[in-house]
């Protein structure tokens, strides 16, 4: 060997490529889901008491006048967030419990830390699923919402996206604090601030423009955008009131008086979101959830929690 010469050049410190450690973690998270009773039966069974009462509260929801309709709009926000909130709550427990061993196995050079981060992004996927279609399906026929299969598993497709993206949220607040207490303080704090801007009890065109960009990046902004506007959907009917149709209306109060207005365009109208952009705010939902989990892996690669 020449003098000076480095004699071995390797492109990794790590012995195998991106593939196999992020199999090898995939294989490993999945039977820890299995083993992990409390973890995913808490969440069903916590969703499911509370769907039941929220179905039993709502049952067969009459929404032939305004108070009818603020209530669906009420429990289809509500149940809807609900379930992301649990699952907030509930991964970062989990994902803090994880960090030692992540951090044990980076540094003896076993597995990057993004392979890590992306197979418990990923291994989350099939479980949300499943507890959606399990507690979300009952509420829905409980409450009557709109009877036709398009429109349910359009709101089960909507719930799962909310539910990913508070688990992403989660997982990335629970890799850059250092303690569990510190990642539910923060959690805390993060949640009425997206219910403040999220478009519900303080609607767009009267949110302040300096704040209106907290609406933009809020996923419950766009989990109302989408999940609200399908349950007044026009079927059947020849088109809204004021075009001379027959679509179901409610007599509410506008401005200083009262008038007949068809539910979709009063709905449309009271808390500015659109029938026609429910998949663009689904779009949106599903970016949120990619940039959360790039957070995620970000923060599982560069900040370490150890020293603090």
């Amino acid at each position: 060997a020449v003098p000076g010469e480095e004699m071995i050049s390797l492109s990794s410190p790590y012995a195998r490529s991106f593939g196999v450690p992020l199999w090898t973690i995939l294989v490993r998270s999945h039977r820890a889901q299995l083993r992990d009773v409390a973890y995913n039966c808490g969440r069903i069974g916590v969703l499911t008491v509370l769907y039941i009462i929220f179905g039993a509260v709502y049952f067969n929801l009459d929404i032939t006048d305004e108070g009818g309709v603020q209530s669906m709009v009420a429990v289809v926000f509500m149940t809807t967030i609900f379930t992301g909130i649990i699952t907030l709550n509930s991964v970062m427990p989990v994902r803090v419990r994880e960090r030692a061993v992540a951090f044990r196995e980076r540094s003896s050079f076993m597995y990057d830390a993004v392979p890590y981060s992306l197979a418990h992004a990923v291994i989350e996927i099939p479980w949300l699923a499943s507890i959606a279609l399990l507690t979300v399906i009952p509420l829905y026929l409980m409450v009557g919402m709109v009877p036709t299969a398009r429109s349910l598993f359009f709101h089960v497709f909507i719930n799962i996206l909310v539910s990913y993206a508070f688990l992403s949220l989660g997982q990335f607040i629970a890799c850059i604090c250092s303690t569990i207490q510190t990642a539910q303080a923060g959690a805390s704090a993060a949640i009425p601030i997206a219910f403040l801007f999220g478009g519900l009890y303080l609607p767009f065109p009267q949110i302040p423009v300096y704040w209106q960009w907290a609406y933009h990046i809020n996923p419950v902004a766009f989990a109302i955008q989408a999940v609200v506007a399908p349950q007044f959907e026009r079927r059947g009917c020849s088109g809204p009131l004021s075009a001379g149709g027959n679509c179901p209306s409610i007599r509410a109060f506008r401005g200083d008086s009262f008038e007949q207005i068809d539910t979709l365009s009063y709905v449309e109208q009271k808390y500015d979101i659109a029938f026609d952009k429910r998949w663009q705010a689904a779009g949106y939902l599903f970016i949120f959830c990619i940039g959360a989990q790039v957070l995620h892996i970000l923060a599982g690669k560069y900040v370490n929690t150890i020293n603090r």
